[in-house]
């Protein structure tokens, strides 16, 4: 393995190799790859075990292709409604009336 062209040929090993795992570390990121620890869930680290063997492909990739399908589930609108005495936008209903007396028995409640 020779020296590379900018590198005087009378530099030491450990400066070469130093070299070498500098360049490596950029092509290694360069390349969009990194490389990380991460703790799973037993049961998360199974699913994905069994995923990545129907798969036929690493951990490493059926995990990424498991979030990437997670990042393209399109989420729901938020529910947006509208008073049909003002027009104002207004929470969805939960099936329940909060009246006044409700609001004045937990004001009161809060003295």
């Amino acid at each position: 393995m020779g020296y590379p062209r900018h590198l005087d040929k009378r530099c030491h090993h450990s400066q070469y190799t130093l070299f070498i795992v500098v360049v490596s570390l950029q092509r290694l990121v360069y390349a969009g790859r990194m490389r990380t620890n991460v703790n799973l869930d037993e049961d998360v680290h199974r699913f994905a075990s069994i995923y990545a063997g129907a798969k036929g492909v690493s951990l490493s990739a059926a995990l990424n292709d498991l979030v990437r399908k997670a990042e393209k589930i399109p989420q729901p609108p938020a529910e947006i409604c509208h008073s049909p005495v003002t027009g104002l936008p207004c929470f969805p209903s939960r099936g329940g009336v909060v009246t006044d007396e409700m609001v004045r028995k937990l004001e009161n409640d809060l003295d």
